[in-house]
């Protein structure tokens, strides 16, 4: 069953912009006071844009039924994940590094099969209001140099993994 009056507190987007050819770092947020599980699927134009990386290191999500994980080939990006003790606010699900590849509009969408479930005991399924992003992507500029700001990141991060156990049963 739908709760439509939750629903419309969840909005999921994309930060959109104007890229170059070179990578680019949009965030797929949760906009809301209830706390959802989501089963996911972005889709990305694969003639304009590859997926060089993802990276759930600031996810809002502790837990992942299924990582992020991606295929440039379909143009997709599919993900389960949530956040089993609740989760209230604004919160960063992933990052996606892409590479253009063409230049042109591309957008970045959210698949039909896209449902949310609340952290309610009982799973209510919600239908959210979803944004779509469109990114203009355009040629470097001669007077631009090329800048790949996810080796930076990555190179800069000398914070290691949390150590944790699993324990079943």
């Amino acid at each position: 069953m739908t709760n439509n009056k939750q629903a419309e507190k969840i909005i999921l987007f994309i930060l959109e912009g104007l890229i170059y050819l070179s990578f680019l770092t949009p965030f797929i947020f949760i906009n809301g006071s209830i706390s959802p599980f989501v089963v996911g699927k972005i889709l990305f134009d694969s003639n304009k844009l590859k997926v060089e990386d993802l990276s759930s290191g600031n996810s809002i999500f502790n837990v992942w039924l299924k990582e992020p994980e991606f295929s440039n080939k379909k143009g997709e990006i599919n993900f389960i994940g949530g956040h089993g003790g609740g989760w209230q606010g604004e919160g960063e699900l992933f990052k996606i590094i892409f590479s253009a590849t063409n230049e042109g509009e591309a957008e970045l969408s959210f698949g039909d099969d896209l449902a949310l479930y609340l952290n309610d005991g009982l799973g209510t399924e919600l239908n959210p209001w979803q944004q779509p992003a469109k990114f203009m992507i355009q040629g470097r500029p001669q007077d631009v140099l090329p800048k790949d700001e996810w080796s930076e990141i990555l190179g800069n991060d000398s914070i290691p993994p949390e150590e944790f156990t699993i324990e079943i049963g």
